[in-house]
C-alpha cells in the first residue's frame, strides 16, 4: 500500500487548489450572478476531490496498521472539514448565492489548512 501516500499527498494540493479556485469564483459570483453554474460546478469538483482525499486518508491510515496520535488528530480534523463542506452544500438554498459559496469553500479550506499544520507540527 505504499502507493497510497504519494496519491494522498498529491490530492492534498488538488483539494486546496480547487478550494482556492472556488473562493475566487465565489467573489465573481457575488458581482456577476450569471456565474452561478460555474460556482456550482466548482463546489461539486471541490467536494468530489475532498471526498476522494478523505477516503484515501482512511485507506492509508488502515494500511499503515496502528495510526499514531498525530495521524488520528489529522484524520479527525479532516473528517470535520468534509462533514462541514457537505453541511454547507446542503444549506446553499437558504443563503444569498455568492455568500454561501464563500462559506462553502472558505470554512473547509481553513480547517484543512489547520489540519495539515497540526500534522506537520507534530513531526
Amino acid at each position: 500500500m505504499s502507493f497510497l501516500l504519494p496519491i494522498h499527498s498529491f490530492f492534498r494540493w488538488v483539494v486546496l487548489a480547487l478550494g482556492l479556485a472556488g473562493i475566487v469564483v465565489s467573489f465573481y459570483q457575488m458581482r456577476f450572478p450569471r456565474w452561478e453554474r460555474v460556482g456550482n460546478a466548482a463546489a461539486t469538483a471541490f467536494l468530489a476531490a475532498l471526498d476522494l482525499q478523505w477516503l484515501l486518508g482512511i485507506a492509508l491510515a488502515l494500511a499503515t496498521g496502528r495510526p499514531t496520535p498525530p495521524i488520528i488528530l489529522h484524520g479527525t480534523v479532516m473528517t470535520f472539514a468534509v462533514a462541514l463542506a457537505h453541511i454547507l452544500k446542503r444549506m446553499a438554498g437558504n443563503m444569498p448565492p455568492g455568500r454561501i459559496l464563500i462559506y462553502r469553500f472558505l470554512a473547509p479550506v481553513v480547517i484543512i489548512l489547520a489540519g495539515h499544520l497540526l500534522l506537520f507540527a507534530q513531526r
